[in-house]
């Protein structure tokens, strides 16, 4: 979208370039406020849910996991960090366990998954479906 920004602006001075100044200022101001309103960030991954229920979602889908995975090490999730930008961290009591992940927030009702990796957890609070992509394993 801001390559789109930049050409139109580009376009409307070139061929402005002989005007009048204040009128091509106009039309780059126009262009300018036509498209940036498309420019808007996405809101965090767990704008409607909370970091409590993001954080039952991780432990139980993180214990099944992670039991598979090291069988010979029992897991004991202790917490979750999270950037609020769909990344976070798994910490377990024992330092060699846990470890990053990704995850997304949908409404109830959501259809599919974002990929393949995600899988899915409702929330605890009927709030909505976590999308959880454990990094490792």
């Amino acid at each position: 979208m801001v390559v789109l920004a930049v050409i139109a602006a580009g376009i409307a001075w070139g061929s402005l370039v002989q005007a009048d100044r204040m009128r091509a200022t106009s039309v780059v101001a126009a262009v300018a406020g036509f498209v940036s309103p498309l420019l808007v960030t996405p809101a965090p991954a767990h704008a409607d849910g909370s970091q409590q229920s993001l954080s039952n979602a991780v432990r139980q889908f993180y214990t099944q996991v992670q039991i598979r995975c090291t069988p010979n090490m029992v897991p004991s999730f202790q917490s979750i960090t999270t950037d609020g930008h769909g990344h976070g961290r798994i910490i377990d009591a024992n330092p060699s366990l846990g470890g990053p992940f990704n995850y997304l927030w949908g409404p109830n009702g959501s259809p599919g998954t974002p990929s393949a990796q995600y899988h899915v957890v409702p929330a605890d609070d009927g709030n909505g479906i976590w999308y959880i992509d454990l990094q490792f394993c």
